[in-house]
């Protein structure tokens, strides 16, 4: 067998490492299918039809002065406030920063389950959420029902969270809703929590969501930008969560 000169093999290894290093990595939209390419590579599916997908830079308010997280959010269900609605946002903190984990404030908290997706512990919290306070609820009402019963119209929501993908880097969102159902009555949210009906909601919940750490998309993403004005750009950044500095760029004097 012939040999190879060892300087042709450094040639073909260098050209096969910059192969690998210039492959795409994206982010966005695949039939439906919120997808990233870039680490984490994930795949999030539903069965529900799209209401809305695209990228957006929400602001969160971080000491005083905002941040802007690249994010990329689907929306899917029927174009009614009457239908389920599910929600799947993949959100990456700017330079310096990191997703604060769930813990007891909203919307990530208070934690009441965790849930399984794609081999990951997703923290799972349940919420009531009021349209006059709802980033999404432009997509089902118009501004004059926001603004006159906005406070009327509300969601039982169960939302799951995965903060710590990519060193606290990234952020995976999925949230499932449904109008505010009758059984849930004048008591605190939580005095419901070990109901058969509340259970049937949670189940449907994490049935709405298929997750897959891998991106098998063979077409390139697309991730338009989602027009101002779709979304409630206040309540944006709220839904997102809280941005707080890594540990790394404080100073001895700042608190934690």
């Amino acid at each position: 067998m012939p040999s190879v000169h060892p300087f042709r093999m450094l040639a073909i290894g260098i050209c096969c490492a910059l192969t690998l290093a210039c492959s795409p990595l994206s982010r966005g939209f695949v039939q439906g299918d919120l997808v990233s390419s870039a680490y984490p590579p994930v795949t999030i599916s539903t069965s529900m039809p799209v209401l809305l997908e695209g990228k957006c830079t929400p602001f969160v308010l971080v000491d005083s002065s905002f941040q802007f997280p690249e994010t990329w959010i689907a929306v899917y269900g029927e174009r009614s406030q009457n239908s389920p609605m599910a929600i799947a946002a993949y959100s990456v903190a700017p330079t310096a920063m990191e997703w604060r984990d769930a813990g007891k404030l909203p919307p990530d908290g208070p934690v009441a389950s965790s849930v399984d997706f794609g081999g990951a512990a997703f923290a799972g919290s349940v919420r009531i959420v009021s349209a006059d306070r709802d980033p999404f609820a432009p997509l089902v009402l118009s501004p004059e029902q926001i603004k006159e019963k906005g406070s009327e119209i509300q969601w039982l929501v169960q939302r799951f969270s995965l903060a710590s993908a990519n060193s606290w880097e990234t952020k995976i969102i999925l949230e499932y809703r449904e109008p505010l159902p009758e059984w849930i009555g004048p008591l605190n949210l939580e005095a419901y929590m070990i109901s058969p009906d509340m259970r049937a909601f949670m189940e449907r919940a994490a049935n709405a969501f298929s997750v897959n750490f891998a991106c098998a998309a063979t077409d390139v993403p697309r991730a338009p930008f989602i027009p101002r004005g779709v979304l409630n750009q206040r309540y944006l950044g709220q839904f997102l969560g809280e941005l707080v500095f890594k540990p790394e760029m404080l100073s001895p004097f700042d608190d934690d």
